[in-house]
């Protein structure tokens, strides 16, 4: 679906940014969040309904023209968040919260049958299914990292961050642990700090020191603190935080899943885990014919056996090892 819009739905939608109060009880969404049970489910809903008036430039719900909707808009506005970004579950969410306004608009004769109805059609987006114990491709990879290259300080710092944990295998609380002090650029290692404050040692390829290098210099800067680094809505970094200006504050694990959600997604790859990096990396290295107590040390792990879960070589590693194996 494109999202050019025709010149009548240009002058519906300069309509719908028109900001006329009304009284509540005539607000379709105010009407709808109110039959919603939970105080969650509220402000949830709320937020998703502010982000559709936004998008034409409305700042709340309650001045948001509703019952100026059409199928066409509706589609509009599902473009228009798939191209931000957005996962198809949470577009789905807000496309429900829409749905639901719309009945109350209905329901209060603003909107008719006809229309009504046609919104109703409005399909939700395939949401990406995330495989379990995945292993992503090589072709996977680039497309990753094409998609973080926008010309962004975030595009950069996203680019870094999923090269490093995938070069290194590690856990996403390892990976936004990482302090300066633990780097060593000139050998391409870092201390990684795991479960159990257990320390070990891992190192980069060359790949993944030209990404860190132009981070570091471009963007992150040497000075104490978390190597991954928050972005502002301006796309500087926060490089202070009140609670200590000279030290840099980092992600945190759920930043970290965002990040390789909305990069994965806008890279057309199908969903993974920030697990499955680590994932990557093991099956990799054995693949490559690196030996699994080498593997297992790099993955911090304290027994073999756990690190033969990670194992996920096809058969066609096994087929190539049968056939030209020397017997003597």
């Amino acid at each position: 679906m494109s999202s050019v819009i025709s010149p009548d739905h240009n002058r519906q939608h300069q309509a719908l940014t028109v900001q006329v109060e009304r009284k509540l009880t005539d607000v379709a969404s105010f009407q709808y969040l109110l039959s919603l049970e939970s105080e969650k489910s509220r402000e949830t809903m709320a937020s998703h309904l502010n982000n559709v008036a936004r998008l034409f430039g409305v700042a709340d719900h309650a001045m948001f023209r509703w019952e100026l909707l059409d199928s066409d808009v509706v589609y509009y506005i599902r473009e228009r968040f798939r191209m931000l970004g957005l996962s198809p579950a949470t577009i789905n969410t807000i496309l429900c919260a829409i749905r639901q306004t719309v009945k109350h608009a209905f329901m209060k004769k603003q909107i008719s049958h006809e229309n009504y109805d046609r919104i109703k059609l409005v399909k939700n987006l395939k949401a990406s299914k995330v495989v379990h114990n995945r292993v992503l491709s090589s072709e996977e990879i680039r497309s990753f990292l094409s998609a973080c290259d926008d010309n962004s300080f975030a595009g950069l710092r996203d680019a870094t961050l999923f090269l490093t944990m995938i070069a290194c295998g590690l856990r996403r609380a390892e990976a936004v642990a990482i302090k300066m002090e633990q780097m060593d650029v000139n050998n391409r290692e870092i201390i990684i700090t795991g479960k159990g404050s257990k320390e070990r040692r891992v190192w980069y390829p060359e790949l993944a020191a030209d990404y860190l290098r132009e981070y570091l210099q471009e963007l992150r800067g040497h000075g104490a603190g978390a190597l991954f680094v928050r972005m502002n809505k301006y796309d500087d970094p926060v490089l202070s935080s009140k609670k200590s200006l000279a030290t840099v504050p980092g992600l945190t694990p759920p930043a970290v899943n965002y990040i390789l959600k909305k990069r994965g997604l806008l890279g057309n790859i199908d969903g993974f885990k920030p697990h499955d990096l680590r994932r990557t990396f093991a099956t990799k290295q054995l693949s490559t014919g690196t030996d699994i107590k080498t593997v297992s040390k790099l993955l911090g792990h304290a027994s073999i056996t756990t690190t033969q879960i990670y194992d996920l070589r096809g058969d066609d590693v096994a087929r190539k090892a049968g056939r030209e194996h020397q017997i003597f």
